[in-house]
């Protein structure tokens, strides 16, 4: 049914996936005052005086969260079908971990390549938080799965 657990642990996916886009993803700032910011799919340069430019274009993960999104949100309407379900939660933790994994190593870069520390913000748990909501919703399909078969055993 869609009213189970495991639809409001993926829906809790889609809408931090959705938060995760609002505002800059991470943002840095150098002795001289500058702050990068990674916003939606750029890097952006923003002066001590407030002028901004574009420095590059980071296309990976606005296209790791659409995915995260649309599969969350596919896999909440696959309730009839479990396995399937349960196969679009597993590709869910795995593009969470990948979500983390792109944003480390942009964080990596951005800070090495910019003589830049990282100011850290609400943003940065939200990965986090979409990675333990993924795994419970897979968890509870796996649960259901679980009862399912063994109602069909004692049949």
């Amino acid at each position: 049914m869609i009213q189970r657990i495991q639809s409001v642990y993926l829906l809790i996916t889609a809408l931090l996936s959705v938060l995760f886009l609002n505002g800059p993803i991470l943002s840095f700032s150098d002795d001289a005052n500058t702050t990068y910011s990674v916003r939606l799919a750029a890097l952006q340069k923003i002066g001590p005086a407030g002028g901004s430019e574009i420095i590059a274009s980071l296309i990976t993960p606005v296209i790791v969260i659409l995915l995260i999104i649309i599969t969350s949100l596919v896999a909440i309407f696959l309730f009839r079908n479990r396995k399937l379900q349960m196969k679009f939660a597993a590709a869910l933790i795995c593009l969470s971990v990948l979500l983390i994994l792109v944003i480390i190593w942009y964080m990596y870069e951005i800070s090495t390549e910019f003589n830049a520390a990282l100011n850290f913000r609400l943003n940065l748990i939200l990965p986090l938080l979409m990675l333990i909501s993924s795994v419970l919703a897979f968890s509870g399909i796996r649960k259901d799965e679980k009862l399912v078969r063994s109602y069909e055993r004692l049949r």
